[in-house]
């Protein structure tokens, strides 16, 4: 299991996130659905599910067909950004299942519903995690790191069944010869739950594979939502991806994306999309990682 330090820090913004925050007076209501298939793209097959009328975090595990592992995968909350915000983005197990979504909605917006995503390939993928406690109100950035002779497909982050603000969760560059994105997975999130939490960072690590690495800036304006897509060069699909966003954003959507292609599978590339609930312009910006079969 490879780790870099972690040093939790009181989180910028911390009061003005848990006055968004603050709780619902309805707990979760509905049931996690089937996982369904999105179709096939160079090998990869992509699956959803969604667990409807969340309001309290909760959300469904989309899990891989057959023997094929999940490379990466991501989630989405419907509704107005400013409703509803995803809590965890990561994989099933280390096992390599699937992938998990999870999220609630903000203030007393109506119930959501919570999707998830996974890329699921035919390659046999390893899981690094990097573990921490973190204390109510405080912020850690967390980097778990492939083996050598690996490079990584995707990656997410998890709270231990506590609700954590996803500032950030992207590819790395691991301080080796080149500065390729390839070696390792970071996130960097606010613990708003009322007690100490366990956050786990992932990377999914697999040999043997063609990748390119994208990404995507974009402004948001303060109080507002915005948006990026990272597109997949010509003749790769996407396995992977994530974003970068503000201190206070919060995270709307991270998943696969279908662009203008005569298909409806959505192998072209990764969306984000976050609201910026602060006083600033911010940007997000929006990682793909992208498999050449």
């Amino acid at each position: 299991m490879a780790r870099r330090p972690a040093v939790a820090r009181p989180a910028v913004g911390a009061s003005l996130l848990l006055l968004l925050l603050g709780g619902h007076a309805t707990a979760q209501a509905g049931t996690a659905g089937p996982t369904t298939s999105l179709g096939k793209a160079g090998g990869v097959a992509y699956v959803t599910a969604k667990f409807e009328n969340v309001y309290d975090p909760a959300g469904p595990p989309a899990e891989c067909p057959g023997a094929r592992d999940a490379l990466g995968g991501g989630g989405r909350v419907s509704g107005q950004t400013n409703a509803g915000r995803m809590t965890t983005v990561a994989p099933i197990s280390t096992a390599g299942e699937g992938w998990l979504a999870e999220g609630r909605v903000l203030g007393m917006s109506a119930g959501q519903t919570v999707h998830a995503f996974a890329a699921c390939g035919r390659t046999e993928a390893q899981y690094e995690t990097s573990s921490v406690g973190l204390s109510s109100g405080f912020a850690v950035g967390l980097s778990a790191i492939c083996p050598g002779g690996t490079k990584v497909t995707g990656g997410g982050v998890s709270g231990n069944g506590g609700e954590l603000v996803i500032h950030r969760s992207i590819p790395i560059d691991g301080g080796d010869i080149d500065t390729t994105p390839d070696d390792g997975w970071s996130t960097y999130v606010t613990n708003t739950s009322g007690g100490s939490v366990t956050v786990t960072s992932y990377a999914v690590c697999a040999g043997s594979l063609k990748l390119r690495y994208a990404f995507a800036p974009k402004a948001v304006a303060p109080t507002s939502a915005g948006k990026a897509t990272a597109g997949c060069p010509k003749g790769t699909v996407v396995v992977g991806g994530g974003f970068n966003g503000p201190d206070e954003g919060l995270l709307h959507a991270s998943i696969p994306k279908d662009t203008k292609d005569a298909g409806k599978v959505p192998e072209d590339g990764w969306f984000a999309r976050l609201h910026n609930p602060g006083a600033n312009p911010a940007t997000v910006t929006t990682h793909a990682t992208c498999l050449k079969p």
